[in-house]
């Protein structure tokens, strides 16, 4: 399994967390057609994410950097959804958090996180998300921003 730089800090994102993520991602979106009708949105994802990544006495914001503009995973609508996205997400980031042990015997950071995420979505995000953000959906990055809890 070969890991690399993401260029930010001394972060590393590898084979085996961009695989799982994949693989969770690709799960994720099936489970939401068959039960909603549409893959999830992006800000849902992000929420979604930054409930898990959140630890006690701060949160996690997720937010994709995107030729449009930023969004962010933030307001009601995208809480809710992610939320009804956090068994899955939650598997998943326990094996890339597995993944992250065996070879550098620590916790992926947030924004290890963030850069598998971005990795994943980048060249096909129609697979993950719903049409209406996925459809000319250029991603440019996704970034964990680290505050104080709500």
């Amino acid at each position: 399994m070969s890991w690399w730089d993401t260029g930010e800090g001394d972060d590393v994102i590898g084979d085996r967390p961009a695989d799982l993520l994949t693989s969770a991602l690709t799960g994720l979106a099936e489970w939401r057609e068959r039960t909603h009708g549409e893959r999830p949105s992006l800000a849902g994802l992000l929420a979604g994410l930054g409930a898990l990544l959140s630890e006690a006495g701060r949160t996690v914001v997720v937010t994709a950097e995107t030729a449009a503009g930023p969004v962010r995973g933030e307001g009601d609508a995208a809480r809710a959804e992610g939320e009804t996205l956090l068994p899955i997400l939650r598997e998943a980031l326990e094996k890339v958090a597995a993944a992250y042990q065996e070879r550098w015997e620590r916790d992926p950071r947030p924004s290890e996180v963030a850069h598998v995420v971005a990795f994943v979505l980048g060249p096909a995000p129609e697979r993950y998300l719903r049409a209406q953000d996925a459809r000319g959906l250029e991603l440019t990055g996704l970034r964990a921003q680290i505050g104080a809890a709500e």
